[in-house]
């Protein structure tokens, strides 16, 4: 039976099939993506890392050039430090027009054929795992053509340490291009969590660590690979062949012949549970694609291939999507131009401001999406397409005006816009609520936060979010189950521990409220307001040495802060250290001598000095600033004072105001 290169045209289906299987859910773990991804080396070519076959060119030269030129070390070196082809092209020029190259490539050519000839009864062994009704002589010089690029690796240097020398010159500095700063925004989504790649090169991780705030494992050796859990809420980025910077990496046709054990046995179990998308990846590897066959004997997994032709696939490819069940082929123009039609169908939200990561690298995102855009809309696909793609786009766009405008009435209409053009997105919602909120119009931003947990049932920000609305508004009950909620989302969330321990506090549940801010504070050791607000429970307590150590480490964290300085100054007058009480608030006045709060403190730590002339004078100020110093006469500074008529004319005259 010869090789065939051709899909079944039976084996075929549409894009829209891909968006669909992209979009289901795992069957037991419906929070879980159904398909892990595999990518190969024609994903990283339009960020300027070659193909096999350009590493192979490479290869080729560099091996002429050390065993048939003399003096060309430095050549090499100057190759081997900056990556640039343009280095040996430019030496070898007439070399290569006088077809010199060429008969030395032809001469290595037939000693590869020789060394596979002669290793062929281990070749057709393999073959036979694969075809088992394959003819030797109908594949052998496919099997040759699959050799090359691990010979002439091999060719290179046979020393493993050269070889990933020459892997990083090839590698090192290359910036993920608009398509993957896409993939990255997919994983961020969970669109994908398991993502297995051939490649050497670091980009999937690089526009994961650039773009977004998503941490990911990371697998690129055999003894780790036994600690992989599929089903992890971090993404898994499996290198099958090594990653660029270890000396161990897999590029010779010895290193390929199979997956490692431990590798091999997790590639099962993730293929027991997850069905396959394969793109940019040529099938030529016989490890990998043994093992996909070898699995498929024993799964039903569904294996969907994207590649640019079905009628020029490589034979292993066409052998397993047409003799194997549930296994399919959907024509794509690339890599590229998959995720622009991926992103606006997949996303869930938008991408992660980059403010913290450093508004450069914003900027850098900006500008290579851009370049993304103008490729996209030159390309072959449809109308439609790239009015979907540049929709999102527009979408994304607004979003980021959105957030970074500081006039909230123009925020909310930039935000209006975004909804229109995005209904099912969560975060605009969210950032909507927040703006309603701070106009304190609570309705419509519990409105905006119902509207984003609908969306997305496990954004715990929104939750967190819709209970301080639920709060301010009144409805404690309403605000208690919904910073509980958020809590389940994210048992790290410190946010919302801080926002149910004020809620209980507010209730008289000091000892409560203190349990919440302990686990905020783990979780968060560098918010001075949660240790203001558990000094205040502490307070409550009358436990005022821990009210106090609170309160100075809020003070730390925050110098200067009017309502920290405050505290401090009440817990100092209560403790009964009036000198460093009065010495912390005169401090505070000097920066806010309109502060109310702290006037109103200097007259009751007067009042506790028993400073009669001055506690009158200090008391009044504060009555003229606001202070409804009336609603706190149960406080035993005021003993001496209640019944004393100047002080029942001040509290009559500024109550009546």
């Amino acid at each position: 039976m010869p090789p065939f290169k051709t899909i079944d045209p039976a084996k075929t289906k549409s894009f829209k099939y891909l968006i669909n299987c992209i979009q289901d859910r795992h069957h037991v773990f419906t929070d879980k993506p159904k398909y892990a991804l595999l990518i190969g080396a024609g994903c990283s070519y339009k960020s300027n890392v070659p193909l096999g076959s350009g590493v192979i060119d490479i290869c080729q030269k560099l091996s002429y050039l050390k065993n048939e030129i003399s003096g060309t070390a430095s050549v090499v070196k100057d190759f081997l430090t900056k990556g640039d082809v343009k280095i040996l092209n430019s030496f070898l020029d007439e070399d290569i027009q006088n077809n010199t190259l060429a008969t030395y490539i032809s001469d290595k050519h037939t000693i590869l054929k020789n060394r596979v000839l002669k290793d062929r009864d281990i070749e057709e062994k393999k073959l036979k795992e694969f075809i088992d009704d394959a003819d030797w002589p109908s594949y052998e010089e496919k099997i040759i053509e699959d050799a090359q690029y691990g010979f002439w690796m091999d060719e290179f240097d046979n020393a493993p340490k050269e070889r990933q020398r020459l892997i990083e010159s090839l590698i090192e500095h290359k910036d993920p291009g608009g398509a993957y700063i896409l993939l990255a925004y997919l994983i961020e989504s969970k669109v994908f969590t398991n993502i297995l790649t051939t490649n050497f090169d670091d980009l999937i991780n690089d526009a994961l660590a650039y773009y977004t705030n998503t941490k990911c494992r990371f697998y690129a050796d055999d003894e780790l690979s036994q600690y992989i859990s599929i089903y992890s809420d971090k993404p898994n980025i499996i290198k099958l062949h090594g990653d660029y910077r270890f000396a161990n990496m897999k590029n010779t046709s010895r290193e390929t012949v199979q997956l490692s054990k431990n590798l091999e046995l997790k590639i099962g179990e993730l293929l027991q549970n997850f069905n396959v998308i394969v793109v940019g990846y040529n099938g030529a590897d016989h490890s990998i694609m043994n093992a996909l066959n070898k699995i498929k004997t024993n799964s039903k997994y569904e294996l969907i291939w994207c590649g640019m032709n079905e009628h020029d696939v490589h034979w292993r490819v066409a052998h397993l999507i047409n003799n194997t069940d549930n296994s399919y082929f959907i024509k794509i123009g690339g890599f590229d131009e998959m995720m622009g039609l991926l992103y606006p169908q997949c996303k869930k939200g938008e991408p992660q401001n980059l403010e913290k990561k450093a508004k450069e690298r914003q900027k850098l995102a900006d500008v290579t999406i851009e370049q993304f855009a103008s490729y996209f809309n030159q390309s072959n696909v449809s109308d439609v397409s790239k009015a979907a793609f540049n929709k999102s786009k527009y979408a994304d766009d607004l979003f980021s005006q959105a957030y970074q405008e500081k006039e909230p009435d123009n925020a909310i209409k930039l935000y209006n816009e975004v909804i229109d053009l995005s209904p099912n997105n969560a975060a605009a919602f969210n950032n909507r609520g927040i703006l309603f909120f701070n106009k304190k119009d609570y309705d419509k931003s519990i409105d905006d936060y119902d509207r984003a947990i609908k969306i997305d049932p496990k954004y715990a920000l929104a939750y967190n979010n819709r209970g301080t609305s639920w709060y301010d508004k009144g409805n404690t009950d309403a605000a208690l189950a919904d910073y509980s909620k958020s809590i389940e989302m994210d048992p790290t969330y410190s946010l919302a521990y801080s926002n149910r321990g004020i809620l209980l506090a507010g209730r008289g549940e000091y000892e409560k409220a203190i349990e919440d801010y302990n686990l905020g504070i783990k979780y968060n050791n560098k918010d001075e307001i949660i240790f203001r607000d558990r000094g205040q429970a502490w307070l409550k307590l009358k436990n005022y040495e821990k009210a106090l150590a609170d309160y100075e480490m809020a003070n730390r964290l925050k110098p200067g802060d009017p309502i920290i300085v405050n505290a401090l100054a009440n817990a100092y007058r209560m403790m009964g250290q009036t000198d460093k009480a009065l010495g912390t608030v005169q401090d505070g006045l000097a920066v806010y001598p309109d502060d109310v709060n702290m006037q109103h403190t200097i007259a009751e730590i007067y009042a506790a000095m028993g400073n009669k002339d001055v506690f009158y004078t200090e008391v009044e100020k504060a009555m003229q600033l606001g202070a409804p110093v009336w609603l706190y006469l149960d406080d035993e500074v005021y003993a001496p004072f209640k019944e004393q008529q100047q002080f029942k004319d001040l509290i009559a005259k500024y109550k009546k105001e």
